[in-house]
């Protein structure tokens, strides 16, 4: 069934599903005053941070901030957020926050044809990708808690390639299973090394009990030793680092609360104990001599297609 577009301000209507017409932002939004204050509060977060922050990262500083009380005001805040994007009001706009729990399957592109693709083909060559775990002493993981912080994950990890582990809480036996047997796979088949895993997660009970649970399904659901260190947060952290009490419940500290540069130089510090940076530089510059190499043979490449 087409689209069928009625013209003069109507519905677009497909597939049974009413589509309102595309809406400009609303340029003449002009929120109450109490709003603006935490509208110029939130902005001075999403600034503050060298990546994309989800919502619930910001929620969390201006919980922080005492702008709101309780995990309660969640909707509240998200109805201010997502008005003051739709409306592009000030310096916000659709793509300020991203979202960190939900991935896209985007489909694999290709060139146009042929010739275009043997163009690209000459004018950019074949990245050479070498894996610097087959050179590395252990295979290591990040695994962490909150799902809202793989933003700052990636940013921290950034120029070293490991697999980062999400959790968003106590993860599905699916999810369980499937680390164990990628693990394995890797420690056994692949790698032929032994497994370290960084733990990131919440000091409290929760945090404590999911880390647990979870490790303990992993491992015994794979064939492989698992070396598990808990960076943080662990007792004692909330004081050393700190960071705010979760006033709901006080005695528990999260790693959302944690700022930034902490947080980073935590991450950072652990790979570096368990990682050899040494072999990752090595086999960068082993990459670009092999690129730099090939490309010489790629300049006089040529392709005609005749069906």
């Amino acid at each position: 069934m087409g689209d069928v577009v009625v013209e003069g301000g109507g519905e677009i209507m497909s597939m049974g599903i009413s589509l309102a017409c595309r809406q400009k932002p609303d340029k003449s939004y002009n929120p109450q005053v109490e709003t603006v204050k935490i509208l110029d509060r939130a902005w001075e977060h999403v600034s503050s941070v060298p990546y994309q922050v989800s919502a619930r990262w910001l929620f969390y500083r201006l919980l922080q901030d005492g702008i709101y009380r309780t995990k309660k005001d969640y909707n509240t805040f998200l109805s201010i957020m997502s008005r003051a994007r739709k409306n592009e009001y000030g310096p916000w706009r659709r793509d300020t926050l991203v979202d960190d729990t939900r991935t896209i399957y985007p489909h694999e592109r290709g060139d146009r044809d042929g010739s275009a693709w043997a163009e690209d083909f000459k004018k950019h060559g074949v990245r050479c990708k070498l894996d610097h775990w087959f050179w590395q002493q252990r295979y290591v993981e990040i695994w962490f808690e909150a799902a809202a912080m793989v933003s700052q994950f990636r940013h921290h990890t950034s120029g070293i390639d490991i697999t980062l582990r999400p959790f968003q809480g106590m993860p599905s036996i699916y999810y369980k299973n499937e680390a164990a047997r990628q693990i394995s796979e890797y420690a056994r088949k692949v790698y032929d090394l032994p497994v370290t895993i960084l733990y990131f997660g919440d000091d409290d009970r929760a945090g404590h009990l999911i880390a647990e649970t979870s490790i303990g399904d992993i491992y015994t659901w794979g064939d492989v030793e698992l070396h598990v260190d808990r960076i943080g947060l662990n007792p004692g952290d909330g004081k050393r680092y700190g960071i705010p009490e979760d006033f709901e419940h006080p005695g528990n500290y999260q790693w959302e609360a944690l700022n930034d540069e902490t947080a980073g130089s935590l991450i950072k510090d652990a790979l570096k104990h368990y990682v050899d940076l040494q072999v990752i530089n090595e086999i960068r510059e082993e990459e670009a001599a092999v690129e730099t190499a090939l490309m010489k043979h790629l300049k006089t490449f040529e392709f005609v297609y005749k069906p």
